[in-house]
């Protein structure tokens, strides 16, 4: 998500870094193209060296732009509160639904998402008493088991964790009242219950915003595992890189790269990482997409994409109250990146590559008409070569 500046006096926007714009839609696919897409992708990915992954921002769910308006204490509790009501109305439990049949229509091996959240409401901040909470994680796992599907948590990364008050009303002596609003963002990486992993490694990145007044630092960070999937081990790795500015963004790549620079399983990196590809014109293009494709030696995966009626795989953004009325995809940042230190399978370097834009049909739309994300989803299906082993002397 993308935004031209802090405003030092929101401190709220610590809460909402995820905003959005809108912008002219994309076409969707053909029903007949989306037919044989799916027919190949819902396929189980059983041979050796097959992963099927899936990537997605699932979206606090708040309307950022009413909050950056704010010019004081009072216009600030005010929108804060007007944000709080934006997310029921975004009604996180009915899109997990959607998330959660996107899941059983393409049953993945690992998931990555972002903006997991839990969001909590309290009364006072000296002796809280908890009036209400959404926990994104445990609603999406209970949706997935309602739609039969076996998924667990491999483990996550907390990054912002923010407490904030909100105009609650006011009583007879109208004087205002004012609870409390906590939200601490999550990456979190699920498997499959058949997919075994071990070897987590997580963390914080060093580069980060300049601490906000009331605040503080506003940590981003990655999480990956060691996933054991048809008898053939990966790095699997998901990261939610910065949205406000491009140095940040690709200082916190540089570190991403270098956590993993020594890995010798191949590496499958995930998220939303805010930049664009070098596919003109792009609003926000950086150096971030560029360091990773062409110094840090990682592959994009949807470059390799079988599928040529795909077109320019956007994944964001829809409206930020979810209801524009078509699809309003304008920009691709959000990647599966592949990193292998093996020799090229079939025709390139990591071997053949099936993947499509998830959520971004009418019929992914939700009952009362929610796309499921102001994000895209992306499933991919890959096939990457062992990595190549060196004889000891």
């Amino acid at each position: 998500m993308k935004f031209a500046k802090i405003s030092g006096s929101m401190v709220f926007i610590a809460l909402f870094l995820w905003g959005c714009q809108t912008t002219d839609p994309v076409a969707p696919l053909s029903s007949e193209a989306a037919t044989s897409t799916v027919s190949l992708l819902s396929k189980p990915a059983d041979g050796r060296g097959e992963l099927k992954v899936m990537d997605w921002n699932i979206y606090i769910g708040a309307n950022v732009d009413i909050v950056l308006s704010a010019e004081n204490e009072l216009d600030l509790l005010m929108k804060v509160a007007a944000a709080y009501d934006t997310l029921g109305m975004t009604n996180f439990p009915e899109r997990a639904q959607t998330i959660a049949g996107q899941v059983a229509k393409f049953k993945p091996h690992v998931i990555a998402l972002q903006e997991v959240s839990l969001i909590q409401r309290f009364d006072d901040l000296d002796n809280p008493h908890l009036l209400d909470q959404q926990d994104y994680l445990n609603i999406l796992l209970n949706a997935l088991a309602e739609q039969g599907q076996s998924y667990q948590l491999a483990d996550l990364v907390y990054n912002a964790d923010v407490t904030v008050p909100r105009l609650a009303g006011f009583n007879n002596a109208s004087e205002m009242i004012i609870d409390y609003v906590r939200v601490l963002d999550a990456d979190v990486i699920l498997v499959r219950t058949d997919v075994a992993f071990s070897d987590v490694v997580k963390g914080h990145y060093e580069t980060n915003l300049p601490p906000i007044p009331g605040v503080g630092i506003l940590p981003r960070g990655y999480v990956s595992i060691n996933a054991d999937i048809n008898g053939r081990h990966y790095r699997i790795v998901n990261t939610h890189l910065e949205a406000f500015g491009g140095d940040i963004r690709y200082a916190q790549a540089q570190e991403l790269a270098s956590v993993f620079a020594g890995e010798t399983l191949p590496v499958v990196m995930m998220g939303d990482f805010n930049t664009d590809d070098l596919t003109p014109p792009n609003p926000y293009m950086d150096d971030t997409y560029r360091f990773m494709t062409e110094t840090a030696g990682y592959y994009d995966a949807w470059d390799y994409n079988l599928y040529g009626h795909q077109s320019d795989g956007n994944t964001y953004g829809n409206a930020s109250d979810l209801m524009n009325p078509d699809v309003n995809l304008y920009e691709r940042i959000d990647f599966v990146f592949v990193g292998n230190t093996g020799p090229g399978a079939g025709h390139n370097p990591i071997g053949p590559v099936y993947a499509e834009v998830i959520g971004d049909e009418q019929k992914d739309r939700t009952v009362s008409g929610l796309w499921p994300s102001d994000h895209a989803g992306i499933i991919a299906r890959l096939h990457i070569s062992a990595p190549q082993t060196v004889a000891a002397n």
